[in-house]
């Protein structure tokens, strides 16, 4: 048997004829893997055209759940690159069998560092299957905090609260704790502590901090929110309001709660209420007069070094007056 110098392999096919299972080799050139090749990046680039498409479909017939139509149109085009990777493999007539000696090379490879990215790849299908992760969910994980933009086969984009846009392994969502503000609903508490002096009326301040609360549009009114007097701290009397807010693409709880602040503040100061802050009261003992000491001053530098250099001289002069007197017969 001649062999073509475009062959580049020869796998074995089984056929059943009469009942019987026959071995038909078939010859793997170098022109049926272009071919193979060609057919198979229409069908990647027919996938990225169909995962449009699926996308613009679904958000028009289902135009509040863009998390739902990002995960169809994935499917959905994952489904056409296999397909046409059927067909790129029907048309040239390559057999499935030529993939048991593939398998031992990718297996090779594997074992050499392939195991995060396909470690990610199955996450991500993980991840679009059982969407516990959504596009538009917030998230915490690995001490980033922010919303998902995009969830791929190998990463997910999320965008902090700064601007900044951190691409996150898909594995880290199913190896680590991860904290989904939106999983189940959208509804978040938070508080906001505030001290007074002691000597307020405890029920003027727990009313001016209701109507706070009360009058921001994002505060949820059921539930209702909560003000609490927390502590009898060592400086202030210590409040804490505990609000629910629906989080969104247009609302923050840090800018509620900085909006709550600034509206506390302004109603305390109209009813003459004081915020509270540290104080030390400080006792001194009297009973015998106070020692006074200014040191590291320049007067008092200028007046040690007066006088160090006057003891010196007193000191020589005197020394040699002594001498002086002992050396006479």
């Amino acid at each position: 048997m001649k062999t073509h110098v475009s062959e580049l392999y020869i796998a074995e096919d089984s056929v059943i004829a009469g009942g019987q299972k026959v071995a038909i080799p078939r010859s793997i050139t170098l022109g049926k893997v272009v071919i193979a090749l060609m057919i198979f990046i229409v069908g990647l680039l027919a996938a990225r055209w169909a995962h449009r498409l699926a996308r613009r479909v679904r958000s028009l017939w289902f135009p509040k759940k863009h998390q739902t139509a990002d995960a169809s149109a994935k499917v959905f085009a994952t489904i056409v690159a296999i397909l046409f990777l059927l067909v790129a493999m029907a048309s040239v007539r390559i057999p499935w069998t030529v993939f048991a000696f593939m398998g031992g090379a990718l297996a090779i490879g594997v074992g050499f560092g392939a195991q995060t990215l396909i470690n990610n790849f199955i996450s991500g299908v993980i991840l679009l299957c059982e969407r516990s992760i959504r596009v538009g969910d917030i998230v915490e994980v690995d001490d980033q905090r922010g919303k998902i933009v995009r969830v791929g086969f190998r990463n997910s984009l999320v965008s902090r609260g700064d601007g900044i846009e951190v691409l996150v392994p898909n594995s880290q969502f199913l190896e680590k704790k991860v904290v989904n503000w939106t999983l189940s609903n959208d509804l978040v508490r938070y508080a906001v502590s505030v001290g007074v002096v002691y000597g307020a009326s405890l029920a003027k301040v727990t009313e001016l901090i209701a109507q706070a609360a009360g009058e921001h549009p994002h505060v949820i009114k059921d539930p209702a929110p909560d003000v609490l007097l927390e502590d009898f701290g060592d400086n202030a009397l210590v409040f804490s309001l505990q609000f629910w807010i629906r989080l969104g693409p247009g609302v923050d709880g840090g800018t509620v709660r900085s909006d709550l602040r600034h509206r506390i503040h302004a109603l305390f100061d109209q009813a003459g209420i004081r915020i509270a802050f540290p104080q030390r009261d400080i006792r001194l003992d009297t009973i015998r007069p106070l020692e006074i000491k200014v040191m590291n001053s320049p007067v008092a530098r200028s007046a040690e070094n007066h006088r160090s250099r006057t003891s010196r001289l007193l000191h020589t002069h005197g020394g040699l007056k002594n001498r002086t007197v002992g050396e006479l017969p």
